[in-house]
């Protein structure tokens, strides 16, 4: 809660030092949100790869926000060598823990035949999915905003 409250204050050193101690005491969203300070470099020193490390740990504990974050890590290649295999399998758990984000992406990706074989009925399902979850998305607004981070650098 201090991490979050020193991070809606832009105070990006606190919310780091808040975020690391409940990440090494294995808090997913801690070891999220601080990954995204390493993604972008605010309050650490940027490190996409430590970044990545600490959304591998939170993915690693079925936390759906970080599984989608490190999914676009891969998409990217940032902090990490492209893979859109792997990107795939992290966007495919993710949106099996109803992570909004994540079904709507994985119904583009039936729709559009991106990495996955066309498929309307797959596509629908998981657009279905995400129209039913979309406003309880934990984290979403968080993961997004690393995204455009991300894009932007």
């Amino acid at each position: 809660m201090k991490g979050v409250l020193a991070l809606n204050a832009q105070n990006y050193e606190l919310a780091a030092m808040y975020f690391e101690s409940a990440a090494n005491e294995n808090v997913p969203d801690a070891q999220l949100k601080l990954g995204g300070l390493y993604m972008v470099g605010y309050g650490v020193e940027k490190s996409p790869q430590k970044a990545v490390e600490w959304y591998e740990r939170a993915a690693c504990l079925d936390y759906a926000p970080a599984q989608y974050a490190l999914a676009l890590s891969y998409i990217n290649g940032v902090g990490v060598e492209k893979d859109d295999a792997k990107a795939i399998d992290l966007i495919f758990k993710a949106a099996q823990h109803d992570f909004p984000a994540a079904q709507w992406r994985l119904s583009t990706l039936y729709e559009n035949g991106w990495g996955l074989p066309k498929d309307a009925e797959k596509a629908a399902y998981w657009k279905k999915k995400y129209e039913e979850n979309k406003d309880k998305a934990q984290s979403q607004d968080y993961v997004n905003g690393m995204k455009k981070e991300m894009e932007a650098h």
